[in-house]
C-alpha cells in the first residue's frame, strides 16, 4: 500500500512539473503581432497607384535625356503593409530611395496617405522635397487622427541638373514650387506603397479635433434666427389688334406696377437661463438694542413706554 501511495504521488508531482513547465515555455513564445485581413491587403493593392504613365516615346527621350528614366523601385520598408498600429502612435514613415541614376543629382519625393478608395487624404511634408543622391533612410512622420485603413505612397522622380541652380537643393524645390510653372524637366515617378490599418481608440486616448471641426459641448444647440426677405414686383401687358381693309393697326399697352419690397422677419426665440434672485433675509426687530433697531427704521421701531417700563424694539 505504501509503494502504491509513493507511486500516484510520483505521478501527480510528474504531471505538475510539466504543466508548469508548458506554462513558463508559452510565456516566453513570441507572440503573432495582429495583421490585415488577406481581403484587405488585396484591396488596398488593387486600388494603390503604381506607375506613372509613360510617354509615347519614352525609349528614344531617355537615350537624350537620362533625367527621364524610371529611378529605379524606392525601398519603402517602415511601416510594415498589413499592419495595425494602435490609435494615438504616431506612424514613422521610412523609405531608401534606389541606387543613382546617371547625369542626375536631385530627386523630388512627395509623401501622400490615400484611403482604400484612392481618395487623396494628407499630403506629409513638403510636395517639393528634393533629395541629392546620398540621401538615405529618409523619414516623415504621421498623426493620424482617427482609426481606419489607409494606403501610404511615396512619390520619387529624377530631376534634371541645371547648371544655375547651383546644386542647391532648396533652390531645386522653390523651383519646383514656382506658380508661374517651372523650368526644370522631370521624369515619371517611381511609387512603392504600403497598406496599413489604424486601430480604434481605447478608453483614455486622446482623440484629435482637426480645424474647423465643431465639437458640441454639453449638447448645447445654439439657435440662430433667421431672416426672409421678399421682393415682388407685378408688371402686366395688354395687348389689341384691330384689322381693317386699309390698314392694320396694332396696339400694345404696358401698365407696370412697382411694389415696394416686402420684408419678413422670422426670430427663432433663444433659450435664456432664468436669472438667480437671492432670498431676501427676514429681520428680528425684537431683542434688537436701540442702535441696531433704528438702523432698521423700514421695518422696526424703537418704542419707549408712557407707563416708564423698560424701550424695546418692535415691529412697524
Amino acid at each position: 500500500m505504501v509503494g502504491k501511495s509513493v507511486s500516484a504521488l510520483f505521478r501527480v508531482s510528474y504531471w505538475l512539473i510539466c504543466m508548469a513547465l508548458i506554462t513558463a515555455l508559452s510565456g516566453c513564445a513570441p507572440q503573432i503581432p495582429k495583421s490585415m485581413s488577406g481581403e484587405d491587403l488585396q484591396t488596398c493593392d488593387e486600388n494603390a497607384w503604381e506607375d506613372d504613365p509613360l510617354p509615347y516615346n519614352y525609349n528614344d527621350l531617355i537615350n537624350k535625356h537620362p533625367y527621364l528614366a524610371f529611378p529605379g523601385d524606392v525601398d519603402l520598408w517602415s511601416p510594415l503593409t498589413g499592419s495595425i498600429i494602435p490609435f494615438g502612435e504616431p506612424v514613422v514613415i521610412k523609405f531608401d530611395q534606389p541606387p543613382a541614376t546617371s547625369g542626375v543629382l536631385f530627386r523630388q519625393y512627395q509623401v501622400i496617405v490615400s484611403s482604400f478608395t484612392g481618395q487623396i487624404l494628407e499630403r506629409l511634408g513638403s510636395n517639393y522635397a528634393v533629395i541629392g543622391m546620398s540621401s538615405f533612410n529618409t523619414q516623415v512622420t504621421w498623426k493620424p487622427n482617427k482609426s481606419g485603413k489607409y494606403i501610404i505612397q511615396v512619390f520619387l522622380r529624377n530631376l534634371e541638373t541645371l547648371d544655375w541652380l547651383e546644386n542647391n537643393p532648396s533652390w531645386y524645390s522653390e523651383e519646383l514650387a514656382n506658380p508661374l510653372g517651372t523650368y526644370i524637366h522631370t521624369g515619371p515617378f517611381s511609387v512603392a506603397h504600403v497598406c496599413i490599418q489604424i486601430d480604434v481608440p481605447k478608453a483614455g486616448d486622446d482623440i484629435i479635433i482637426q480645424p474647423g471641426t465643431v465639437a458640441p459641448v454639453q449638447n448645447v444647440t445654439f439657435q440662430v434666427p433667421t431672416i426672409t426677405k421678399t421682393l415682388t414686383r407685378t408688371p402686366t401687358a395688354t395687348a389689341t389688334f384691330t384689322f381693317t381693309p386699309v390698314t392694320p393697326t396694332f396696339t400694345t399697352t404696358f401698365t407696370f406696377t412697382p411694389l415696394k419690397p416686402t420684408f419678413t422677419s422670422t426670430r427663432t426665440p433663444t433659450h435664456i437661463p432664468p436669472t438667480v434672485v437671492p432670498p431676501t433675509p427676514v429681520v428680528v426687530c425684537a431683542g434688537m438694542d436701540q442702535r441696531t433697531c433704528e438702523s432698521h427704521n423700514d421695518v422696526c421701531k424703537w418704542t419707549v413706554p408712557a407707563s416708564g417700563a423698560p424701550a424695546y424694539c418692535e415691529d412697524k
